[in-house]
């Protein structure tokens, strides 16, 4: 009787006896190896190295990255109704809007020592932002935030709770925070940043001022 391995042995001569005995047409071999290349998906190779720029950050890519993240708590507050403003339901979307406030001026110091040339690059990272460029962004921000603010000191006007007051109270202290950190890093450079920021946030100046917020008024000279 024959072992396992002798049939091995056995089953292998003769597949190679086999394929000894087909000819080789180097025609249909590269025809099919064309074909197997064709069906392969093609990768670019370029696209999988990161980029030098992808780790480079300026101040209107972080205020652009704030302002979208802030829209849907914005909006939250926004659209209150006398029945749901209170500090419990309020106090999720304030939260959401002081974290990426937060957030955003942790980004903005971590701007220190870079060139200016990036700090005060434009988002595709081919101009120099001008004062009055970075006031417009930053404005946006600033409006996207009082605007809703604004909201619920009219929904509730004299009626407010304090509670709900010091929730909102607590979102003008964040945006102060947020402008020290853009002045602590652009100032020097773009020194009329607040002179033309103020006449931008005319809407909701009288917000601004209505939060009492001390640091926040002496910024912006208020």
């Amino acid at each position: 009787m024959f072992s396992f391995s002798t049939i091995a042995v056995f089953a292998t001569l003769a597949f190679s006896a086999v394929t000894s005995a087909i000819p080789f047409n180097e025609r249909d071999a590269a025809g099919e190896l064309s074909a197997v290349n064709a069906a392969l998906p093609v990768v670019d190779t370029v696209a999988l190295v990161p980029r030098a720029d992808d780790a480079k950050l300026s101040l209107a890519s972080i205020l652009t990255d704030a302002q979208t993240q802030l829209v849907p708590f914005t909006q939250q507050l926004k659209f209150a109704t006398k029945q749901n403003a209170t500090a419990e339901h309020l106090s999720a979307p304030v939260d959401g809007i002081k974290n990426v406030l937060t957030t955003t001026a942790t980004r903005i110091h971590g701007l220190g020592g870079h060139p200016i040339e990036i700090i005060l690059a434009s988002l595709d990272g081919t101009l120099i932002l001008t004062v009055h460029e970075v006031a417009r962004i930053l404005a946006a921000v600033l409006i996207l935030v009082f605007d809703a603010v604004g909201a619920v000191l009219a929904l509730l006007g004299g009626g407010i709770a304090p509670a709900v007051f010091l929730l909102l109270v607590g979102v003008g202290e964040v945006v102060a925070t947020l402008l020290q950190a853009v002045l602590a890093i652009v100032g020097v450079v773009l020194v009329d940043l607040v002179v033309v920021l103020v006449p931008l946030l005319g809407t909701v100046i009288h917000v601004i001022r209505a939060l009492g917020v001390a640091l926040l008024l002496t910024l912006l000279g208020l």
